[in-house]
């Protein structure tokens, strides 16, 4: 998220997002110390790991924040801005380090909360009528493997030696069986396989499949919608690393 300046003509470049022209509220730095909105840069990176600005190679764990005291923290701290609701008649400026906390008092900003209580609400309906659909797709399926024509081979070889050049096969297994994990396969097995090509994904290594990033994200969104694979702990895991990666 930014902000807008109170004289654009005072601000240095650098100083500004390249992505949304803004002030950033929460800036990041790169490691070819170019600043953006956190928000920005981590959707930019979500389609290509490099600066959205000069291109040299980024991940979005190599982002940090402004260095504490340092002079480009200090430089940015002093900036002057309006409130985003200025439009709206918010006559408030003052420092871009100020202005998160009155973004969180500012009277104006309650119209923009209306609207995203109705925009809730709309997309709850929307959900409401997902899970009713859900709920039908339950029961053919339920039919469906009750049905003697319909039983398929278990897709498992009996091996457990999934690793990061397998995950797509790891994550049609559990996919397959998302509700009812086949009682030969062992679940804890399969955990120690994820968690290790989790690992694998966290050492970043130069030799990493292609669409290594999104066949882990695909791998652990799978294993979060399951029922029937893990034990609460795991499932824990599971979703802290979703948390990690802003995944969820």
């Amino acid at each position: 998220m930014s902000v807008a300046p109170l004289r654009t003509e005072e601000v240095p470049n650098d100083m500004m997002c390249s992505i949304c022209f803004g002030i950033p509220l929460r800036p990041k730095l790169t490691p070819c110390e170019h600043l953006f909105c956190d928000s920005c840069c981590l959707e930019a990176l979500q389609t290509t790991q490099s600066c959205p600005n000069c291109r040299q190679s980024c991940t979005h764990r190599e982002l940090q924040r402004l260095p504490q005291g340092s002079l480009l923290q200090r430089i940015w701290s002093d900036i002057a801005v309006k409130c985003p609701h200025h439009e709206q008649g918010c006559a408030w400026t003052g420092s871009v380090a100020d202005a998160v906390d009155h973004i969180e008092i500012c009277d104006k900003g309650e119209e923009d909360i209306g609207r995203l209580k109705k925009q809730v609400l709309e997309l709850q309906q929307k959900l409401d009528e997902k899970d009713e659909l859900l709920a039908k797709l339950d029961v053919v399926h339920q039919r469906l493997r009750r049905d003697p024509r319909l039983r398929f081979p278990i897709l498992f070889n009996g091996e457990y030696d999934f690793n990061r050049e397998s995950i797509v096969k790891l994550s049609q297994l559990i996919s397959r069986y998302l509700e009812n994990k086949p009682s030969q396969i062992d679940a804890n097995k399969i955990y120690n396989c994820i968690r290790n090509c989790y690992v694998d994904f966290q050492k970043e290594y130069e030799d990493n499949p292609e669409n290594y990033y999104d066949n882990m994200r695909m791998l652990l969104t799978t294993c979060a919608a399951s029922r029937s694979w893990f034990t609460q702990k795991q499932m824990n895991n599971i979703l802290s690393w979703l948390t990690e990666e802003q995944w969820t």
